[in-house]
């Protein structure tokens, strides 16, 4: 597939972002428990292409501030991979939460996804652990100046 123009906005239609979920997260990777309670918090990105969704990240702060927020479930539809959908919703994730007046955005990859991670701006926070038959390493990224973990 050629590089297509998409963009990048909030979705109002969880059916958007749980479509795209169920079949990176569940078909494609085996995960069992994809959906929890705080999708109903989070605010969920989605990248469309002739308003048609093909991938989705979501965004939930537990901190009273707003200062601190965690990103996960960043999933794009394989016919869509390595055409910087992803990167491109790591950006707009930063450019919301930055222009929000947040400070930092912690994630857990998938351990083979951390080098990916790293050329976005994130750094290795802690200890390695499963989730489900997954290895994660926790992750941050500083908005504002650049620091390390």
């Amino acid at each position: 597939m050629e590089q297509a123009a998409f963009d990048i906005r909030l979705s109002d239609h969880p059916n958007e972002w749980r479509h795209i979920r169920m079949e990176v997260f569940q078909k494609e990777q085996g995960f069992q428990n994809e959906f929890d309670a705080l999708d109903a918090q989070a605010l969920h990105l989605c990248a469309y292409h002739n308003e048609e969704a093909i991938g989705c990240l979501r965004l939930y702060s537990e901190d009273p501030t707003k200062k601190h927020w965690h990103l996960g479930r960043l999933a794009v539809l394989a016919p869509w991979r390595h055409l910087h959908v992803a990167t491109t919703l790591l950006q707009a994730a930063k450019q919301l939460l930055t222009e929000a007046g947040a400070s930092t955005i912690t994630l857990d990859a998938q351990s083979h996804l951390q080098a990916f991670y790293e050329r976005s701006g994130y750094s290795v926070c802690g200890p390695t652990f499963h989730e489900e038959h997954v290895l994660h390493v926790p992750m941050r990224t500083y908005l504002g100046e650049p620091r390390t973990c």
